[in-house]
């Protein structure tokens, strides 16, 4: 089968079926396979968020979860992307899975105002600036007891979303919810976004 594949260039037709190949991907620039793939789950993500709006039967919690998950990698990807094609020596690997870290390294890479963009799954605040508001709001807590307020919520999204429970078996901290028809906004936003930002780079 591997040496079928490494023969195969293109997909082919076989009947009204097609067998698709990695091997085209390869031909392609880093940042621009990660600019497909991260299309490919926005895309997954527009359409299960949509079965979920017209079919009441698959409204469910777990769908939800995987709709988020799927955006929220899309924007990983993305992040990584466009950081490559700004530095193709840059080391975006480093953050791993962070959105958080990855979002800081594309505002400071891209500080003009046409690449501004809210990025979605981004902390609203680093935890210092939250512990300074919380302080303010909750003076008679100690800074211990403001911290256990902070959702114990792991540094990547995907994976609070990826699985029902962390590695321990525990369920996540936190209240989380998702609504479809809101959702869809968003992802018709992000995808805008993408294409803005990509028409921009050189």
């Amino acid at each position: 089968m591997q040496q079928l594949t490494k023969r195969m260039t293109r997909h082919r037709p076989i009947g009204t079926n097609y067998v698709l190949v990695h091997s085209d991907m390869r031909q392609l620039p880093v940042p621009n396979q990660l600019f497909s793939y991260a299309d490919a789950y926005s895309t997954a993500s527009v359409v299960l968020c949509q079965k979920m709006m017209g079919d009441t039967s698959s409204c469910t919690w777990p769908n939800g979860a995987v709709v988020l998950m799927l955006a929220a990698h899309a924007v990983e990807l993305f992040l990584k992307g466009v950081l490559l094609k700004r530095n193709p020596a840059m080391d975006v690997w480093s953050h791993g899975h962070s959105i958080d870290s990855l979002s800081k390294e594309y505002k400071s890479q891209f500080p003009g105002h046409s690449f501004t963009w809210d990025i979605p799954f981004a902390s609203p605040s680093p935890v210092g600036e939250w512990m300074e508001v919380m302080q303010g709001m909750n003076p008679d807590l100690t800074v211990d007891e403001i911290k256990r307020l902070r959702p114990a919520t792991p540094p990547d999204p995907s994976i609070l979303y990826r699985y029902p429970v962390g590695k321990d078996g525990q369920e996540w901290r936190g209240l989380f919810g998702f609504e479809p028809h809101s959702f869809l906004l968003l992802l018709s936003q992000v995808r805008s976004d993408f294409e803005r930002i990509k028409s921009q780079l050189a």
